[in-house]
């Protein structure tokens, strides 16, 4: 009906009213072929996720999953651009807010590769496939917490390593858990408190050796070292 009407308009208004209707659709015409030329203008040539394959991430619900790729699916990039570290930023980002309990876990890393491969280029578009490889790491296990004093001007210790030791809520063999770790440091910080330490202040390095080690400095000079040793 609507198709007949339009005729009935163009035969009511004459030859002059037809040739105005006429003209709409070149010019509607010439709008899209501008916008499409600007979308994919060889003077700045884009890049479109086409397709993904998403590797790894065992440990991720489906849901969180899917909501990756989806976000990612026909995403465009200018082709010059780092884009492909913006896929792993997204990607690294998804996996720490899809599983923040890892690290209690005893998943202490992640990594994340992203490559592409070329499905087609068009003038001014390339399209491409996107293999993102997401690797959680194994599992960590606690070997053992040993404490050491640093330097050479130190008294004797204000609490013995054993008392310490006990004060972090870990056993050795136990799969580590972030938050029992930092509960016991702010045991032994409190400990210290207690015996008139203040500004206890310690600073925590990942070693590449898996070693987890804590370093303790006060006031007074007392610096200790708490070195924690994950199994392989």
């Amino acid at each position: 009906m609507n198709a007949l009407r339009t005729r009935n308009l163009c035969f009511n208004h004459g030859a002059v009213g037809f040739v105005k209707l006429s003209l709409l659709p070149v010019l509607f015409g010439l709008g899209v072929s501008s916008v499409i030329q600007a979308q994919v203008s060889p003077d700045c040539p884009k890049v479109v996720i086409d397709d993904i394959d998403l590797r790894g991430a065992i440990h991720q619900p489906g849901s969180v999953k899917e909501r990756l790729v989806a976000s990612l699916m026909h995403r465009k990039y200018e082709e010059k651009s780092d884009w492909i570290g913006d896929v792993e930023e997204r990607v690294g980002r998804a996996e720490t807010d899809g599983w923040p309990d890892r690290e209690n876990q005893g998943y202490l890393g992640f990594s994340v590769q992203a490559r592409w491969k070329m499905l087609q280029r068009e003038p001014g578009l390339l399209h491409v496939l996107v293999t993102i490889a997401l690797d959680e790491g194994q599992q960590k296990r606690l070997k053992a917490i040993t404490f050491r004093y640093l330097g050479t001007h130190l008294a004797s210790p204000l609490l013995d390593s054993s008392d310490l030791r006990q004060l972090i809520p870990l056993n050795d063999g136990e799969v580590y858990r972030r938050d029992k770790f930092y509960a016991g440091l702010d045991s032994v910080g409190n400990a210290y408190h207690k015996r008139g330490i203040i500004g206890l202040t310690f600073n925590v390095e990942m070693q590449v050796d898996q070693t987890l080690g804590i370093l303790f400095r006060s006031r007074e000079c007392h610096l200790l070292c708490f070195e924690k040793a994950s199994a392989e």
